[in-house]
């Protein structure tokens, strides 16, 4: 079984690379999906399949895929559904074939991203108040002390998080007026 850690900010992205993986004789097994990213577990295969991801949605929609598309409801990981179909049985188009439920999707990820970020600014303005007056005292023994170390290591991972859900919400921002425009047009 082979191991992957990957994070996506958008399904496309996704769904192009675990057809990539697909395409190297790859079946995916199972995925576990965390906050920052996912673990995609895959196994060695014989049958080419293609796969696609969506958001989680009620087991009446998970249905209608299965019957409409012919296609196989895989597992839920986090909060989106993957399901796939064997390249011999025809092609497996695109879930999301309209705009308006591509535009659905992608506010949702958005309100997800601006949520979090939400909630992290207050941590990372904490966070700079109370270690940066540290570090900067302590500069010269920024090495050999260890609490400095320690407020060094939480400004940056705090930061970091932080800058990481800034980046979604802009990027899903981008896709939405990409679609809100393809709407008008």
């Amino acid at each position: 079984m082979e191991k992957y850690r990957k994070s996506f900010v958008d399904m496309d992205q996704e769904e192009k690379w675990l057809n990539e993986m697909a395409g190297k004789g790859l079946v995916l097994a199972r995925v576990a999906a965390d906050l920052f990213s996912s673990r995609y577990y895959f196994e060695q295969g014989g049958t080419a399949y293609t796969y696609r991801v969506d958001f989680e949605r009620d087991d009446d929609y998970i249905n209608f895929v299965k019957d409409t598309c012919n296609a196989e409801y895989l597992f839920t990981a986090g909060d989106k559904l993957y399901f796939r179909k064997a390249k011999e049985q025809g092609e497996f188009a695109p879930l999301y074939s309209d705009l308006k439920s591509r535009y659905a999707a992608e506010k949702k990820a958005l309100q997800q991203a601006f949520g979090l970020c939400v909630v992290l600014t207050p941590i990372c303005v904490i966070d700079i108040i109370t270690y940066l007056p540290d570090i900067i005292a302590n500069a010269e023994n920024l090495g050999t002390k260890f609490g400095i170390v320690i407020s060094v290591a939480m400004l940056i991972i705090t930061a970091a998080i932080w800058g990481y859900f800034i980046y979604k919400a802009i990027r899903c921002r981008r896709t939405l007026n990409k679609l809100k425009k393809a709407m008008k047009d």
